[in-house]
């Protein structure tokens, strides 16, 4: 048995592809659980191709295993740090796309209100609410999410968490899954 080959590649949030790959790294870390959305992590020279294409929240991760595209992730905030010999380090994070959902909440007068809807029309409803906010588009495009449950939802406020709004309609009979995967 052969291990499978990581690749990991960085460039702008908005692009098809990684314009950079990362080939000097530290302590790189590969997380993708079983309900959640993947974390990767990384520390880079500052000094290093890779380093001078990623911008927090704006820069996104492309993980390849065995060649192909396995996961894809929107970097954090990053953290850059000086040692005593000169050292420049670059703290990569990088998050799934589901995990920025989860963060994210209603913002719009009136909430959304459902009525004999898929329910995974609903939960497409969501992930386009917060893609309409300023500076909120994650360049999340609708897969498959027709499920052939029709709902009735309009318990929703401003400022309910979509998160937990969209894990609630998982969480009933019948309820379906929900993620967002790197295509």
């Amino acid at each position: 048995m052969t291990a499978a080959r990581i690749e990991i590649g960085v460039g702008p949030s908005s692009g098809d592809g990684p314009t950079q790959f990362v080939t000097a790294f530290e302590g790189g870390r590969v997380a993708v659980p079983l309900n959640g959305a993947p974390d990767v992590s990384f520390t880079i020279p500052g000094s290093s191709p890779a380093a001078g294409v990623l911008d927090g929240l704006a820069t996104d991760v492309w993980v390849y295993k065995t060649g192909s595209l396995w996961q894809r992730c929107r970097v954090l905030p990053l953290k850059q740090s000086w040692g005593e010999d000169g050292e420049d380090d670059v703290e990569v994070r990088a998050v799934g796309y589901r995990r920025l959902v989860e963060g994210r909440h209603l913002v719009t007068n009136p909430a959304p209100s459902f009525t004999a809807t898929d329910q995974g029309a609903i939960l497409w409803a969501f992930i386009q609410h917060t893609q309409a906010t300023a500076g909120g588009d994650l360049g999340i495009t609708a897969g498959a999410y027709t499920t052939g449950v029709l709902r009735d939802r309009n318990e929703y406020a401003i400022g309910d968490n979509l998160g937990t709004l969209m894990d609630n309609i998982g969480d009933v009979l019948d309820g379906c899954w929900w993620g967002i995967d790197a295509d």
